[in-house]
């Protein structure tokens, strides 16, 4: 895998609207982008999550809190935003809801 300064971000409103971006050249572009996704995907007071830059994400939700976790890898971000999710989740099941990886 090859990587090179590369952006992406997730933004949510905190009601279940959520807008992400990946691969992006510049931060900037990254956080505007989420942002505007969520708002078109229903989303009021968006706010941004996280920002990540050459590095992989996953965001894991059980339903009513959302989490996101950045690491080197993909299989990373994944487990991390799986284990701390379940420490919020008092026995509700956690799913990744989204994951990704600024790269070309």
């Amino acid at each position: 895998m090859q990587w090179t300064q590369r952006w992406g971000a997730i933004a949510g409103d905190g009601r279940g609207h959520w807008g992400e971006s990946d691969s992006r050249h510049f931060r900037l572009q990254a956080t505007r982008e989420a942002l505007r996704r969520c708002r078109e995907n229903g989303g009021d007071r968006c706010k941004l999550t996280v920002t990540y830059g050459d590095q992989c994400v996953a965001q894991a939700s059980d339903g009513e809190t959302a989490v996101a976790m950045v690491r080197p890898t993909r299989d990373a971000a994944v487990d991390a935003a799986l284990s701390d999710c379940a420490g919020y989740a008092q026995g509700r099941e956690c799913r990744i809801r989204y994951s990704a990886c600024s790269q070309l």
